[in-house]
């Protein structure tokens, strides 16, 4: 497995996981399958995307008269940093994202933003994109 960190912007954060196997299958077959999981932390909304990839094909490997097969499907989750049980791993990449030159905001305006007074009452203030 290895992992790959992506600046997209001064505020977002790709990083990718990926595994990929080739098992010798049923005699004249070859299984490949691919592996992928991509998290993008996204500092100015306060939002982690999970991506996770798969891909499998089956192939002849002396004809085409044995035909081919091919699978894969995607599923995404979108989260709210405020969300997640534990906020280390949002720490260690926006760290990671300063270290690629990014500039993302303060984590604390994320994830703990001050109390204003609307009307006379205690609010939160929704952070600014």
């Amino acid at each position: 497995m290895s992992n790959r960190y992506n600046k997209l912007n001064d505020y977002t954060l790709e990083v990718v996981q990926s595994l990929s196997e080739r098992n010798p299958s049923l005699g004249s077959y070859n299984t490949q399958a691919d592996y992928s999981l991509t998290r993008i932390f996204n500092f100015g909304t306060g939002q982690l995307t999970t991506l996770a990839r798969h891909f499998s094909g089956i192939s002849g490997r002396y004809s085409s008269d044995n035909g081919a097969g091919v699978a894969s499907s995607l599923q995404m989750q979108v989260q709210d940093f405020r969300d997640l049980p534990s906020l280390h791993e949002v720490r260690l990449m926006h760290a990671e994202l300063e270290r690629l030159h990014g500039k993302p905001p303060p984590l604390e305006d994320l994830i703990e933003p001050p109390k204003t007074q609307v009307n006379g009452k205690s609010s939160l203030r929704k952070p600014q994109a």
